[in-house]
Parts: structure tokens; C-alpha cells; sequence
């Protein structure tokens, strides 16, 4: 004799219980009943069934908690501009220039002490169409990255992963090979905001990963793609997160130290051009 498993007195709550069953298969039926609706499974599978429901019904108690945050963030506005900015100083990509003579990702000048070319290439773009696919993509990233974790934190985890993943590339190609662009950034933030949301939403974290390493493989894996580039800051922009984990459950209050030590890393970067162009 079937038992029933849920009872509830919405009709759409009844048919939403019902789809997640047969996506496992169960049979089941929707029993009309005086108070209301209820699920009704065979005996052998009331166990599972319940499991499942119950297991669904926790889920969307996640869901509806509010995510923590620490709101609005200009930073993925500034990483954008800033891209443009340079690249209109810059031009197009000719090793001939002084900027990229002297900034690009050379993997054997980094070898052989010029460590500055890890972030300096990274405010470098070859031509008009590389630098805005950066800019917004990245600006959009950052963004959504700031308004979780904070301006400070989003915008060195961009940095460090940007020039990790320059470094490390360095060191597997080690020689006869040369990059521009801030794309090792911009998959260092993907990888963040993919560790972020699978942090907070625990039950949805093969998800938000898969997507990011989804993302990964569609846009870093192009023709003329730095793939090394951005495997590496992929890696190093979860592991980022990762370290800084805290934030994702308790973001950092807003303060005039946000947007201070988040424009901190322009500093940064113009300290590497110094080392280069002394």
C-alpha cells in the first residue's frame, strides 16, 4: 500500500516535490486530500524518497539565506579603466617599444632576475580587441568578486594571482616564450569567485567550480590563448581565496581602508615599472 511521504496545501509545492521524484526515478503520485495535496510512494522506496525531499527542502533553505556581503565595490571600474588608460599610452603590442621591450612576460629575463616582468605584462595588451575582452570581462569579475569579499581583498587577489600565474609559467617554459595582457588576472578572479560561491553555498560547490573550470577551458584555451598563463592563475587565484576564506562568511566593514589598500596594488604595479624602466 503506498504511504505518503510530504503533505502540504500548495498545489506548486506538491508538483515541485513531484518533479525532483522523477528526476530519481520514483515512482510516485500527486493524492488529492481534504486538507491539501500529498505525495504518496510505494513502500520500498519511502525511505529514499524522503531522503531526497528532505535533502531538496534544505537546499532551498539555503538558497533563500541571504549571502554575505560587503556591498557595492568600484573596483572592477578601476581595473578597467586603468587597462584602457595604459594601453592608450602603450599602442598595440611591438617589442621595438620601450614598454614592451622592457614589461613583456619574458620567460627567460624573469629567469635570469627580471622578476618585475611578472606584473608589468600585466597591464601590457597586443592590440585594441585584447585589451577591452580583458577589461570588461575582468572589470565584470572583479566586481562581483569586490562585492563578496571587499575592494582590498578582490583587487590583490587579481595581482598576486595575475603575476603567480606569470611566474610559475616561467618556470615550466622557461625559455622562447613571451606574453602580454592581464587575462591571468582576470581567470585569477573567475577562479576566486568561483571558490567564493562554493564557500557559501556548500551544497551547490561542484557547481560553481565545474563552471569556473568550464570557463576556464572555453575562453582560456583559445587560439593564441596563454593557456599556461591561465591555468596557472586560475590555480593561483582559488588558492587566493582559498587563504582568505574568512572573508566569505564575514566580509570586512566598509571604510576609507578598502578602497586605500585595494588602490595599493596600482602602487604595485608601478613599482614593478620602475624596477623595469630605471
Amino acid at each position: 500500500m503506498p504511504r505518503i511521504v510530504r503533505r502540504t496545501s500548495d498545489r506548486r509545492r506538491a508538483e515541485e516535490w513531484s518533479f525532483v521524484l522523477r528526476a530519481l526515478a520514483v515512482i510516485h503520485e500527486i493524492r488529492e486530500e481534504e486538507s491539501g495535496y500529498g505525495i504518496a510512494v510505494l513502500p520500498e522506496d519511502e525511505a529514499h524518497a524522503a531522503a531526497a525531499l528532505d535533502a531538496h527542502e534544505a537546499e532551498r533553505a539555503e538558497v533563500r539565506a541571504p549571502l554575505p556581503e560587503y556591498g557595492p565595490s568600484g573596483a572592477g571600474w578601476v581595473f578597467a579603466v586603468f587597462l584602457l588608460a595604459v594601453h592608450l599610452a602603450t599602442g598595440a603590442r611591438d617589442e621595438q617599444v620601450v614598454w614592451f621591450a622592457k614589461g613583456s612576460a619574458d620567460t627567460a629575463r624573469i629567469l635570469h632576475g627580471e622578476w618585475f616582468r611578472v606584473v608589468t605584462a600585466l597591464s601590457l595588451h597586443a592590440d585594441v580587441s585584447h585589451v577591452l575582452g580583458n577589461a570588461i570581462v575582468g572589470g565584470l569579475l572583479l566586481s562581483a568578486l569586490a562585492r563578496r569579499i571587499g575592494t582590498a581583498a578582490s583587487a590583490w587577489i587579481a595581482l598576486v594571482s595575475g603575476a603567480a600565474g606569470n611566474a610559475l609559467t616561467a618556470a615550466v617554459a622557461r625559455h622562447g616564450y613571451v606574453s602580454v595582457g592581464a587575462s591571468t588576472s582576470v581567470f585569477g578572479a573567475l577562479a576566486a569567485l568561483a571558490v567564493v560561491q562554493a564557500l557559501t553555498r556548500r551544497r551547490a560547490a561542484a557547481l560553481a567550480l565545474g563552471a569556473g573550470a568550464a570557463l576556464l577551458g572555453f575562453l582560456g584555451t583559445g587560439q593564441n590563448s596563454d593557456l599556461l598563463a591561465h591555468l596557472f592563475g586560475f590555480c593561483a587565484g582559488a588558492l587566493a581565496a582559498l587563504a582568505t576564506g574568512r572573508l566569505v562568511q564575514r566580509p570586512p566593514p566598509r571604510s576609507a581602508w578598502q578602497p586605500t589598500l585595494g588602490a595599493a596594488t596600482l602602487g604595485a604595479v608601478a613599482l614593478a615599472w620602475w624596477f623595469a624602466l630605471r
